[in-house]
């Protein structure tokens, strides 16, 4: 009896541990928004796309390490915190990210912009 509690205690702390992995993968991939482009050559460039991976989002000329990912209830969304960089400055930030019909919409306080996914 007491080794099947272990067992089932390991799995359950196994599951936790990996979860926020599993959660943030789903997001991993190039996206565009207006007129950028998805060459994964342009990363980072103006006019080039955003990339999520390995719980790295890039933007035009910053990056942000998504720490702590958190599910949302009911939603196909996850909240992460933010350590962010570019230009020179750091900053630290609460983002949502959210899944839409085309590719994520991603969310700070008072700032909402959908990423089109690049195929």
């Amino acid at each position: 009896m007491i080794r099947l509690m272990r067992t089932i205690l390991t799995a359950s702390l196994m599951t936790l541990a990996l979860s926020g992995t599993v959660l943030s993968g789903s997001y991993d991939g190039l996206y565009f928004i207006g007129n950028s482009s998805c060459d994964p050559n342009m990363v980072g460039m103006d006019g080039g796309p955003y990339k999520i991976e390995d719980d790295v989002f890039w933007g035009t000329e910053m990056g942000c390490e998504l720490k702590n990912p958190v599910n949302v209830r009911g939603m196909n969304a996850t909240l992460y915190d933010g350590e962010c960089g570019g230009e020179g400055e750091e900053w630290e930030r609460r983002y949502l990210i959210v899944e839409s019909e085309v590719g994520i919409y991603w969310i700070e306080d008072g700032y909402v912009m959908e990423l089109v996914r690049c195929f």
